[in-house]
């Protein structure tokens, strides 16, 4: 009876909060909502993938958005501050599970610190995916104490994987980052995804409103 009744907890907190249905997830503006990004992922990676995360606000998006598949499928490193573990993780998880697709998902800034990897994946034929969060900033910051030292350029990092002996494609639209997902998947090759993305969101507004209800069970007496 008590298992019964959390699934009937849980499936009240969905229907009324949602799960995994946001519009944003439907969403077809351009530059990208980063829910859009995390549906087209949903939709195309298969069942066993391993996705790796970087840190950032690529990271809170995907933590809040991202629906973990199987156990052992979705790899952080703890901590808050860990740019450019992204990369080096899918090498690694390439290396490991050689026969499942590995997704690195980074923000532009944690690609510029370790885009060096791709070297590695080229020379060891290690056909990661990595799909870059590019909204020309570092999201957390910049949204967190303003943009002082938070804005980047407008890189083509397509291009700069393409430099390096990879598959490179940038996004711009919705409509086109399945197929690119479904092209990377398939060619056996190292690839950079550069999704052009709205800094519409902030990290902040994902908060749910179920974080809000907490209740101290602690006794109430007067302070000593």
């Amino acid at each position: 009876m008590p298992a019964f009744a959390g699934q009937q907890r849980v499936a009240g907190h969905r229907a009324r909060h949602g799960h995994f249905n946001a519009p944003a997830y439907q969403s077809d503006a351009a530059p990208l909502m980063p829910q859009r990004i995390i549906a087209e992922m949903h939709a195309h990676l298969p069942e066993d993938a391993i996705v790796t995360c970087d840190a950032g606000e690529n990271r809170i998006f995907m933590t809040h958005c991202y629906q973990t598949r199987s156990a052992g499928a979705f790899l952080q490193a703890a901590g808050a501050g860990p740019m450019g573990y992204g990369i080096p993780a899918a090498l690694a998880a390439k290396l490991v599970h050689p026969e499942r697709a590995v997704v690195a998902v980074v923000g532009d800034g944690g690609f510029a610190m370790t885009m060096n990897g791709l070297m590695t994946a080229v020379e060891q034929s290690l056909p990661i995916v990595v799909i870059i969060f590019n909204n020309q900033a570092l999201g957390w910051s910049l949204h967190s104490r303003g943009p002082f030292a938070t804005t980047l350029g407008d890189f083509d990092h397509a291009a700069i994987a393409r430099g390096m002996g990879c598959e490179g494609v940038r996004v711009h639209e919705p409509s086109q980052l399945g197929p690119a997902l479904q092209a990377a998947l398939a060619s056996g090759r190292p690839t950079v995804i550069d999704v052009m993305t709205s800094l519409e969101l902030r990290f902040d507004q994902l908060t749910s409103p179920l974080s809000a209800v907490v209740e101290s069970r602690e006794p109430q007496g007067d302070a000593q």
